[in-house]
């Protein structure tokens, strides 16, 4: 009988360690990592009878998918936008509603969605699935009583204009996304900037604001007290495939505009976290349950 491996992915073209967070967390429930693949252009190419969670974004190109009939996925925080109005006629990622990619994921349902948003995507091709949150949100609570910096953290550094001047003078500034393109570096060093930047978030925050989905959630999680902005652009303008993205959070966390700052309690309590324990045990039986199957 062929042995089954364990795989995980990464994405070549990705200069995002949010991308790599999401990738640890998904990494803490496979029993070991035998190999990975690329998330963009090598999915198709699997060629061992392989488990994997498909976690996360999918996915830069409009090709190399479906994945191969070796892998054996559990479909889990899976999340995709077709573009504009979701129109699939209109959309530069067919190829994950093709009818091979339908067949795909109805043979591996139920699809467990980042959001409610793929989730009635899903559901308009006919596909069983609901919403499962992301699993950026099981980290482990860590203890933040000797933490003392202000962590703002997004894109690029225009959010510090809106924010009060005693958040300004009394923080540090960091972007989750490398200076060259993905492609520059090494998959080795990106999961160790990874790391890196969850260990810096876990030691020293006591606050962070922040427009990054993956700063939010594993802060969520560790019971770190926190601020969400939706990315905005110069004009202050916000793409509904941001508002997307965040939902998952909804009911979360506030996800604020920064065209209304009334509202916002810049000195927020620690979020009461505890429904992460829900997601890990869901995730946990559907992973024992898939290799049950498949071994």
């Amino acid at each position: 009988m062929e042995k089954l491996k364990y795989g995980s992915y990464y994405s070549r073209y990705s200069n995002n360690l949010g991308d790599y967070i999401q990738l640890i967390a998904t990494e803490k429930f496979l029993p070991r990592v035998d190999y990975r693949v690329d998330r963009d252009t090598e999915m198709d190419s699997i060629s061992e009878k392989t488990f994997m969670i498909l976690n996360g974004w999918f996915k830069h190109f409009n090709s190399n998918w479906p994945p191969s009939d070796f892998l054996h996925p559990l479909i889990y925080g899976f999340h995709t936008q077709l573009g504009y109005e979701d129109l699939i006629e209109n959309s530069n990622r067919k190829i994950l509603f093709s009818e091979e990619a339908i067949s795909f994921y109805k043979n591996n349902t139920p699809i467990g969605c980042r959001d409610k948003h793929t989730e009635k995507l899903m559901k308009s091709f006919e596909i069983e699935s609901y919403t499962s949150r992301c699993l950026s949100l099981t980290f482990d609570d860590v203890n933040i009583k000797n933490n003392k910096k202000i962590i703002v953290s997004s894109k690029d550094s225009k959010i510090l204009n809106y924010i009060p001047k005693s958040i300004q003078q009394n923080c540090v500034y960091i972007n989750h996304y490398l200076e060259k393109d993905g492609y520059s570096y090494s998959e080795d060093y990106k999961f160790k900037k990874a790391f890196e930047l969850l260990d810096y978030y876990k030691n020293n925050a006591k606050l962070v604001v922040t427009t990054f989905l993956h700063s939010a959630a594993p802060c969520i999680a560790m019971g770190i007290p926190t601020i969400l902005f939706c990315p905005f652009d110069n004009n202050l303008n916000i793409k509904k495939t941001d508002i997307n993205r965040l939902s998952c959070l909804d009911g979360v966390i506030d996800i604020n505009n920064i065209n209304d700052l009334s509202n916002i309690n810049w000195n927020p309590e620690k979020i009461d976290n505890s429904f992460k324990y829900k997601i890990i045990e869901d995730v946990s039986n559907n992973v024992n349950s898939k290799i049950e199957s498949i071994s």
